[in-house]
């Protein structure tokens, strides 16, 4: 697998991420489900506990917590990519896992 095939792949996923977890935000998703839903809770898990983190150190402004838990979603969601990726590969190129 090439160098740019890998980065085409990370960033898509990278997209993925940031777009779920930014429509997650803005439709208030949290607002709708009450309790929050476990697909919810799991899906958003790092995103939500990068924000919370944050916020727990003494950054008391929302949004920025927000975008950081919005970014750890992309670059969670292009690691989950990026090794689906290279499964993908190895099963097509028949190398052993």
């Amino acid at each position: 697998m090439t160098r740019s095939r890998l980065v085409r792949y990370a960033a898509a996923s990278f997209a993925v991420g940031i777009l779920l977890s930014t429509a997650y935000l803005l439709f208030g998703s949290w607002v709708l489900y009450t309790p929050e839903p476990m697909w919810a809770q799991v899906l958003f898990f790092p995103g939500v506990l990068a924000g919370h983190l944050l916020y727990e150190a003494g950054c008391n402004s929302i949004p920025v917590c927000q975008v950081v838990g919005i970014g750890s979603m992309g670059v969670v969601t292009s690691i989950i990519g990026l090794g689906i990726a290279m499964i993908i590969n190895k099963r097509q190129t028949g190398h052993p896992a």
